[in-house]
Formats: C-alpha cells, sequence, structure tokens
C-alpha cells in the first residue's frame, strides 16, 4: 500500500473522468497533499469488506493493492502479485508476491498479510459483506479459522478451490474485490475491534 500523490492524483483524474465528476487541486492543497474530489454518488462506508459500492471501491483502489488488477478489456495484470500459477487439476491457486512492496508504514507486505486478509473478511464472525468473494475456497463457512489459505513462505500464498475453478473466473469475479489489510496493524483485534478500528479514518 503505497500512497504516492503523483499516483493518486492520475488514478483520481481517471477516476473521476470515468465516473462523470470533477477534481480540483490548487497550489495551496497540492503543497499540504491535500486532494478534493467530487463524485456523482456517495459510498455508504470506508471499511474494505463491509462496502460493496463502486464509488467505495474507487477510493479503495487509491488506497490499498489487491493481489491483482482486471481491466475492463478483460485483460488483468499484477500488482501486489508478482507471479501466479493453478496446478494441473485446477483445485490449487498459487500466488508468488512482490518482494519490494510496503506498508506506509515501510513494514513489508508478505502473503501472511493475504491469508489474514482472507480468513478475517471470510470468518463467520464477522459477517463481511464481501465474504462471498471467498466462496470457492475450500472451508468456507465451516468455521473462523478453516479457510484454507496459507502463507507458504513470506512471499508465496496458496489458495485451495473447493473443487476445480478455472483460473479467469476466479480473477474476474472473486479476487479483484479483495483489497490486502495490513496483519500488523489488525491482527489481534477482535471482530468488533476490527470494524470499529480508527484505522478506517486515518
Amino acid at each position: 500500500m503505497k500512497k504516492r500523490v503523483l499516483g493518486i492524483m492520475l488514478s483520481l483524474t481517471m477516476a473521476m473522468t470515468s465516473l462523470g465528476g470533477a477534481l480540483s487541486v490548487s497550489a495551496a492543497e497540492e503543497s499540504q497533499k491535500t486532494i478534493t474530489m467530487a463524485m456523482s454518488s456517495s459510498w455508504e462506508n470506508l471499511v474494505t469488506f463491509d462496502s460493496t459500492s463502486v464509488y467505495a471501491s474507487q477510493i479503495f483502489d487509491l488506497l490499498y493493492d489487491r493481489l491483482i488488477y482486471t481491466r475492463n478489456d478483460g485483460t488483468y495484470e499484477p500488482m501486489l502479485a508478482d507471479s501466479w500459477e493453478m496446478n494441473d487439476d485446477n483445485t490449487v491457486l498459487t500466488f508468488h508476491l512482490k518482494k519490494d512492496a510496503t506498508w506506509q508504514d515501510g513494514e513489508p507486505i508478505t502473503a501472511k498479510d493475504v491469508e489474514f486478509t482472507c480468513k478475517l473478511i471470510a470468518a463467520p464472525s464477522l459477517a463481511a459483506a464481501r465474504a462471498v468473494a471467498f466462496d470457492w475456497i475450500k472451508g468456507y463457512g465451516e468455521s473462523d479459522d478453516s479457510l484454507e489459505v496459507n502463507a507458504v513462505d513470506d512471499y508465496t500464498v496458496e489458495f485451495t478451490c473447493a473443487q476445480p475453478t478455472t483460473l479467469e473466473y476466479l480473477m474476474f469475479t472473486k479476487l479483484n474485490g479483495v483489497y490486502i489489510l495490513p496483519e500488523h496493524i489488525l491482527g489481534g483485534m477482535s471482530y468488533d475491534e476490527v470494524r470499529n478500528s480508527d484505522y478506517w479514518q486515518n
């Protein structure tokens, strides 16, 4: 999650163009790293796993990273993931993460963050709006820690499918809306504490 002012401004410009909104950045605001923008509709909240609004997703894309980025033309490209592969029988999807990705505080983004994010959002006790993004993974819905997503090492994470599944289906309908969260900040909290944490406002 590397928030760079230039990248944010470019992304906002693209987002506002596609949404028909307006972007206004004064010289004073730019010096303070403040961006003012208008959107044609509001979002319900900024908790990544509780909002299903396309407008919220526009904001999430400026603040968080996904494993992959899907394009409107039917292609996808790496974000946090450097590469990926599906095994021969289409039951295990493996992602290899970029080794230079860091959180804003300088902590490295690792496979543990991916595992944490998936298990958190899929946990029945959390009852997250975006939990359905993980219904293809073995163990989904059985318990709060049953989801078979495992960090093999610091930069490799494996997803075990409940049944054979195509890579394209997972990329475009399941993983494209999953924003990776920092375990070192949110890990160890109760589900209520995570949902109501000041993290979402800072």
